[in-house]
């Protein structure tokens, strides 16, 4: 299954605000999530995430 990133991007920009704030926070309760399975600190496993 291949996502067009383009069309997830244009779907996300063209959603109400409470839809992306609710994107972002599921992002970070999965980082936090992966961070504390690991055992290691948020700051860390948000930079591993992001490089």
């Amino acid at each position: 299954m291949k996502v067009d990133l383009a069309c997830v991007e244009d779907a996300l920009a063209k959603s109400p605000p409470a839809v992306r704030l609710g994107m972002i926070v599921l992002a970070l309760s999965i980082a936090f999530a992966m961070a504390t399975l690991a055992g290691t600190s948020i700051g860390r496993a948000l930079y591993y995430l992001s490089h």
